[in-house]
Protein backbone atom coordinates (compact mmCIF):
# COMPACT_ATOMS: atom_id res chain seq x y z
CA UNK A 1 0.00 0.00 0.00
CA UNK A 2 1.42 3.40 -0.97
CA UNK A 3 0.40 6.60 0.77
CA UNK A 4 1.87 10.01 -0.10
CA UNK A 5 3.52 11.69 2.89
CA UNK A 6 5.31 14.97 3.51
CA UNK A 7 8.54 15.25 5.44
CA UNK A 8 9.86 18.76 5.78
CA UNK A 9 12.89 18.31 8.04
CA UNK A 10 15.26 15.74 9.44
CA UNK A 11 15.47 14.87 13.14
CA UNK A 12 18.52 16.25 14.92
CA UNK A 13 21.53 14.44 16.28
CA UNK A 14 22.91 15.22 19.73
CA UNK A 15 25.74 17.20 18.12
CA UNK A 16 23.18 19.43 16.38
CA UNK A 17 21.79 20.80 19.65
CA UNK A 18 22.87 24.43 19.97
CA UNK A 19 24.57 25.57 23.19
CA UNK A 20 21.65 27.75 24.32
CA UNK A 21 19.23 24.86 23.74
CA UNK A 22 21.57 22.50 25.64
CA UNK A 23 21.61 24.94 28.56
CA UNK A 24 17.81 25.31 28.52
CA UNK A 25 17.38 21.53 28.38
CA UNK A 26 19.78 21.02 31.29
CA UNK A 27 17.95 23.66 33.33
CA UNK A 28 14.60 22.03 32.60
CA UNK A 29 15.81 18.53 33.47
CA UNK A 30 17.49 19.76 36.67
CA UNK A 31 14.32 21.62 37.71
CA UNK A 32 12.07 18.71 36.80
CA UNK A 33 14.21 16.26 38.80
CA UNK A 34 14.35 18.63 41.79
CA UNK A 35 10.57 19.11 41.73
CA UNK A 36 10.04 15.35 41.66
CA UNK A 37 12.45 14.78 44.57
CA UNK A 38 10.85 17.60 46.56
CA UNK A 39 7.44 15.97 46.25
CA UNK A 40 8.58 12.35 46.52
CA UNK A 41 7.62 11.54 42.95
CA UNK A 42 9.18 9.27 40.37
CA UNK A 43 9.59 11.47 37.30
CA UNK A 44 9.69 10.12 33.75
CA UNK A 45 10.81 11.55 30.43
CA UNK A 46 9.22 9.95 27.37
CA UNK A 47 10.92 10.43 24.00
CA UNK A 48 8.46 10.89 21.12
CA UNK A 49 10.26 10.52 17.78
CA UNK A 50 9.71 12.39 14.54
CA UNK A 51 7.80 10.51 11.88
CA UNK A 52 10.90 10.14 9.67
CA UNK A 53 12.56 8.09 12.44
CA UNK A 54 9.53 5.78 12.55
CA UNK A 55 9.21 5.49 8.78
CA UNK A 56 12.94 4.99 8.13
CA UNK A 57 13.44 2.21 5.59
CA UNK A 58 9.83 2.20 4.43
CA UNK A 59 9.80 5.27 2.24
CA UNK A 60 10.06 5.60 -1.52
CA UNK A 61 11.28 9.10 -2.34
CA UNK A 62 10.19 11.16 -5.30
CA UNK A 63 12.86 12.65 -7.54
CA UNK A 64 12.21 16.04 -5.95
CA UNK A 65 12.80 14.85 -2.36
CA UNK A 66 15.62 16.83 -0.71
CA UNK A 67 18.92 14.98 -0.39
CA UNK A 68 19.15 15.51 3.40
CA UNK A 69 15.83 13.70 3.84
CA UNK A 70 16.78 10.91 1.43
CA UNK A 71 20.13 10.32 3.17
CA UNK A 72 19.03 10.73 6.80
CA UNK A 73 19.69 7.83 9.14
CA UNK A 74 18.59 7.50 12.78
CA UNK A 75 20.79 9.53 15.11
CA UNK A 76 21.92 9.26 18.71
CA UNK A 77 19.37 11.78 20.02
CA UNK A 78 17.20 9.30 21.99
CA UNK A 79 20.28 7.76 23.64
CA UNK A 80 21.65 11.21 24.43
CA UNK A 81 18.40 12.38 26.01
CA UNK A 82 18.12 9.13 27.92
CA UNK A 83 21.60 9.60 29.38
CA UNK A 84 20.79 13.19 30.38
CA UNK A 85 17.58 12.07 32.09
CA UNK A 86 19.12 9.11 33.87
CA UNK A 87 22.04 11.20 35.13
CA UNK A 88 19.44 13.27 36.98
CA UNK A 89 17.55 10.30 38.39
CA UNK A 90 14.71 10.57 35.88
CA UNK A 91 13.22 7.45 34.33
CA UNK A 92 13.49 7.49 30.53
CA UNK A 93 11.42 5.67 27.95
CA UNK A 94 11.91 5.79 24.19
CA UNK A 95 8.58 5.44 22.36
CA UNK A 96 10.34 4.81 19.03
CA UNK A 97 10.30 0.98 19.14
CA UNK A 98 6.56 0.84 19.87
CA UNK A 99 5.78 3.23 17.01
CA UNK A 100 8.09 1.43 14.57
CA UNK A 101 6.59 -1.95 15.47
CA UNK A 102 3.03 -0.68 15.07
CA UNK A 103 3.96 1.01 11.78
CA UNK A 104 5.46 -2.15 10.33
CA UNK A 105 2.78 -4.55 11.53
CA UNK A 106 -0.31 -2.38 11.15
CA UNK A 107 -2.20 -1.09 8.18
CA UNK A 108 -2.75 2.46 9.45
CA UNK A 109 -0.45 5.46 9.52
CA UNK A 110 0.33 6.71 13.01
CA UNK A 111 1.30 10.25 12.05
CA UNK A 112 -0.52 12.80 9.95
CA UNK A 113 0.77 12.03 6.46
CA UNK A 114 0.82 15.57 5.16
CA UNK A 115 1.39 19.10 6.41
CA UNK A 116 1.72 18.28 10.13
CA UNK A 117 4.35 16.22 11.95
CA UNK A 118 1.94 15.17 14.71
CA UNK A 119 0.53 11.82 15.74
CA UNK A 120 -2.99 11.03 14.61
CA UNK A 121 -5.56 9.15 16.75
CA UNK A 122 -4.05 5.74 15.93
CA UNK A 123 -0.57 6.95 16.81
CA UNK A 124 -1.80 8.47 20.04
CA UNK A 125 -3.35 5.11 20.95
CA UNK A 126 -0.02 3.34 20.34
CA UNK A 127 1.79 5.90 22.50
CA UNK A 128 -0.84 5.62 25.26
CA UNK A 129 -0.50 1.84 25.28
CA UNK A 130 3.30 1.96 25.38
CA UNK A 131 3.24 4.52 28.20
CA UNK A 132 0.72 2.47 30.17
CA UNK A 133 2.90 -0.63 29.86
CA UNK A 134 6.00 1.32 30.90
CA UNK A 135 4.27 2.83 33.91
CA UNK A 136 2.65 -0.43 35.05
CA UNK A 137 4.17 -1.52 38.35
CA UNK A 138 6.41 -4.57 38.18
CA UNK A 139 4.66 -7.66 39.53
Amino acid sequence: KRIPVDIDSVPAAAADIKPDTRAALALFLDSFAALAREHGLEAWLFYLPAKLRCWQGQLEFTDSAPQDIRMWRPTDLPDHLGALAQARGLRFFDLTPALIDATRTGDTLLFNPQLAPHLNAAGSAVVAGAMARALRPAR
